[in-house]
């Protein structure tokens, strides 16, 4: 590890970097306050409107059933299918090409001297079955590569549209398709799920417990 010391301008110390923000956010967070206020009735009217099932005007009966349980259609297996094709393939390309960063390694070496026969329990044990486990797994199928070890959490992030998809499809379709969307192309999402790392791996399972949540609290008596 190599250090060195250097000056910088006191506006890019993180103290300020830290300031900047939290005024920022205050002044947007105003802002946004003093607008609701002057139009609340207005901005709850269009948002009671923009969630309304999208099969019916009505809240009972088959329009209902069908905004809030039924099964999926063929549209939206379709659209579903569609959303999963096109998220796989904005992360899966040219996996190599980037070299490994430092939290990388961790997981990479551990992963090696998984597939080879080491212990599991002298191993780097941070996100040892969410990533290492996996990433060893992958070792073993198609061999000791860069590619191979950041595939499984391209796979697994892009597999997060389906809980999304679910959960979001209870309000109507037209959101579920813009969540769907919006996560599939967000950038930094992408850049996340091409790393051999926990936050790849993250949004699968916190958007299947938060569907099963939904789930449980809706059925419990």
């Amino acid at each position: 590890t190599l250090t060195h010391q250097f000056n910088v301008p006191f506006f890019a110390l993180g103290a300020m970097v830290a300031l900047f923000g939290i005024i920022n956010f205050i002044v947007i967070f105003l802002a946004a306050s003093l607008l609701f206020a002057e139009r609340r009735d207005e901005i709850w009217a269009r948002l009671e409107q923009s969630v309304k099932p999208a099969s019916g005007t009505t809240a009972t009966g088959v329009a209902a059933r069908t905004a809030d349980g039924a099964p999926l259609t063929r549209l939206d297996w379709a659209v579903l299918t569609g959303i999963l094709v096109l998220a796989v393939l904005l992360r899966v390309f040219n996996l190599y090409g980037l070299p490994p960063y430092t939290d990388e390694y961790a997981h990479l070496v551990a992963a090696k001297a998984l597939a080879g026969g080491s212990p599991i329990h002298e191993l780097y044990q941070r996100s040892l079955f969410l990533v290492t486990v996996p990433v060893s797994l992958f070792f073993r199928t198609f061999g000791v590569e860069l590619w191979t070890a950041r595939l499984p959490g391209v796979l697994f992030n892009t597999l997060a549209v389906i809980p999304l998809y679910l959960m979001v499809r209870r309000v109507n379709r037209s959101v579920a398709v813009t969540a769907g969307i919006l996560y599939a192309t967000s950038p930094w999402i992408i850049a996340v799920a091409r790393n051999a790392r926990e936050y790849a791996y993250y949004p699968f399972y916190f958007y299947w417990l938060v569907y099963a949540m939904f789930l449980f609290i809706r059925n419990f008596p």
